[in-house]
């Protein structure tokens, strides 16, 4: 330290120890007492690692130790895997069936923009001349970050759609005027694709399903709800073959989405598995909650049902092949480590949807968190 002989003390150190994760929200603080600290762990830190901070002890240990320090740590909320996996190139996907995509822009860039996918062979363009997405646009970090999450209301998703993929190993693509962009980034989390291409434009690919947990004897499911919508919204989790998305109620014939009578059998599924949250159970506008003690099995896929105002008969599904019009609701967010994120849009383009896509937040994470 320069300031004179090193000096010797007995016992353990004492002192202070926060959590800050990558955004530089504290999100832990323990309390080091002969050596030796629990940590007690407020919320969900963002993605990415987190830095056990200690403020340092002057009156113990060697005083080498006395300086404050800082250690990365990473944690593991539990992943969830689809039918789709990242090649080990670093530019294609492999879809293990066919597959149908909710295909979206989120880049703020400007300007319009053709997705895509080739096999080297053929290419087939998936969302053509689409925009870009309003500056302020809900992001994974912004639902991370305090109350940021709260500024995204209004601000609208870039242009999307949806589309029939076939099995096999493509690589995603991208044009601006007639020039092909080069793709930079390529993640593959859960459910969510993200290509990342020059100048930041950026592309998801979603699937319909929530997918499994990767590991799902070692997770326990814990439900974080935020929501800036002002209908009272309920919220179902239903049974979804991961495939085909099709839904079964009591030994009946499997209903693939957008057949007759299925968002009613999806309505049906989640009741009878104690997998439907009403209004009340969930948090009001402007806030969050956590819920514990939804009965989600992370060896099951879930297509997701959104009930508007809490009607029956007014409901959106995940799988938007169910939906008027194909509409796609719901918008996906890629974290690794961080179980699944999913954004749900609650009025349609017919009733004047604003796109943005976070009248409720959802996040499924484990409640076992395992230290990499």
């Amino acid at each position: 330290s320069g300031l004179g002989q090193q000096q010797k003390f007995a016992r353990p150190q004492n002192g202070t120890v926060s959590v800050v994760d990558s955004l530089g929200n504290k999100v832990g603080v323990g309390t080091v007492t002969n050596g030796v600290s629990s940590l007690s762990m407020s919320t969900r830190p963002a993605p990415g690692n987190v830095s056990i901070v200690f403020d340092g002890d002057p009156t113990s240990s060697y005083l080498i130790n006395f300086k404050p320090s800082s250690t990365l740590s990473a944690l593991n909320y539990g992943n969830w895997t689809g039918p789709v996996s990242k090649t080990s190139g670093a530019t294609s996907i492999t879809f293990a069936s066919n597959v149908n995509l909710s295909v979206s822009r989120v880049d703020t860039v400007g300007g319009a923009v053709t997705f895509g996918i080739t096999n080297g062979t053929s290419t087939v363009n998936l969302l053509n001349n689409a925009n870009s997405a309003n500056s302020g646009v809900l992001t994974l970090n912004s639902i991370y970050s305090g109350n940021s999450w709260q500024s995204s209301e209004g601000k609208a998703f870039g242009s999307a759609t949806t589309a029939s993929v076939s099995a096999g190993t493509w690589t995603p693509v991208a044009t601006r005027d007639g020039k092909t962009l080069e793709l930079k980034n390529l993640i593959v989390n859960g459910n969510n694709v993200t290509a990342t291409y020059e100048d930041n434009i950026t592309g998801v690919f979603t699937l319909s399903g929530t997918g499994t947990a990767s590991n799902p004897g070692s997770v326990s499911p814990v439900l974080t709800v935020q929501r800036l919508g002002s209908y009272n919204n309920s919220l179902g989790f239903y049974e979804a073959d991961s495939i085909t998305g099709s839904v079964t109620v009591a030994g009946g014939p499997a209903l693939p989405p957008g057949a007759a009578g299925y968002l009613q059998a999806a309505l049906t599924n989640a009741k009878s598995n104690g997998l439907l949250l009403t209004a009340a159970q969930l948090p009001g506008e402007k806030q969050s909650s956590v819920i514990n003690s939804l009965p989600l099995n992370p060896a099951k896929n879930y297509g997701l049902l959104l009930l508007v105002n809490g009607s029956e008969t007014q409901l959106y599904s995940s799988y938007s092949a169910a939906n008027p019009g194909g509409f796609s609701q719901f918008q996906s967010f890629g974290s690794n480590d961080r179980g699944l994120t999913i954004g749900i849009e609650d009025l349609g383009i017919a009733s004047g949807s604003d796109r943005d896509f976070n009248d409720l937040i959802i996040t499924i994470a484990s409640s076992s968190i395992s230290v990499i």
